[in-house]
């Protein structure tokens, strides 16, 4: 069986994060903003790097923004206990999405709206993570009620060990501990990252939510498909777009996948 013909790009989750809500990321890999850094590790990619999440409060960070915008990245912002005028600053400049909401973010409060009320109060994409895990049912469907359903994107947050056996494993180069389904911290009492799947999250959306199957796929193919800017050929079955699909069961079951009309699973 084939691998898969294509690789959008690399979705860059830092370096440019407030340490204070550095969530399971390294805080010795965090750095200020700095143009000349992301330079860098773009020409290390190979120029792959197609989005990234800055922290708003950084110093630097609206500046940051910009330049990206210009180079055509698109700017998430997250891991962040940023107030509300720093996160609105950082959307009215060009970003576009909020990182993984509710998870290492500064969460509102009457006085102090922070982030993550500026993010739900404007008209930029959110990611979500639909893991009963990591995020309470009540919380996904105000999240849905708050944006609508053409304004989230559906993710996994998953790690390395998503599939494996329960024992110790390396993420980067922080040492976590997989135990029961769960990925935590091995030296902190935090969660790690989740072993979510693609499927497994859009069938929650389902069971969790009031959607339809029509309604909660846009989650995970017309949404991001705009968000990033390509959905003149992804994210939605139409004539001269890149034949991207799966095939499912009734009940959902991956059957087959197709990567621009090439098949690279089937189910034995």
């Amino acid at each position: 069986m084939p691998g898969c013909n294509q690789i959008f790009g690399i979705n860059l989750e830092g370096p440019f994060l407030a340490p204070s809500y550095a969530g399971s990321m390294d805080k010795n890999n965090l750095v200020p903003c700095d143009y000349v850094l992301f330079k860098k590790l773009q020409d290390t990619s190979g120029g792959n790097i197609r989005i990234t999440t800055i922290s708003p409060e950084l110093d630097g960070a609206v500046e940051l923004i910009k330049k990206l915008n210009m180079e055509g990245i698109k700017v998430c912002i997250g891991h962040s206990g940023a107030e509300y005028s720093k996160a609105e600053d950082a959307i009215n400049n060009g970003a576009i999405c909020g990182t993984h909401m509710f998870h290492s973010m500064k969460m509102m409060r009457p006085s102090s709206p922070a982030i993550t009320t500026a993010i739900l109060e404007s008209d930029i994409f959110c990611e979500l993570i639909c893991d009963p895990k990591l995020i309470h049912p009540a919380m996904i469907r105000l999240m849905v009620k708050t944006k609508g359903e053409k304004r989230i994107i559906g993710i996994t947050d998953s790690m390395k060990t998503t599939g494996a056996k329960d024992g110790f494993y390396t993420v980067g180069s922080q040492e976590v501990i997989l135990h029961n389904g769960e990925t935590r911290m091995l030296h902190e009492d935090k969660n790690a990252g989740s072993m979510l799947t693609a499927i497994t999250a859009l069938k929650n959306f389902i069971d969790q939510t009031e959607l339809s199957l029509t309604e909660a796929i846009l989650f995970f193919t017309e949404n991001p498909a705009k968000m990033l800017g390509v959905f003149h050929a992804k994210g939605s079955i139409d004539v001269g777009k890149d034949a991207d699909l799966i095939m499912v069961d009734d009940d959902l079951n991956i059957l087959a996948t197709f990567s621009r009309g090439e098949e690279i699973y089937t189910k034995q």
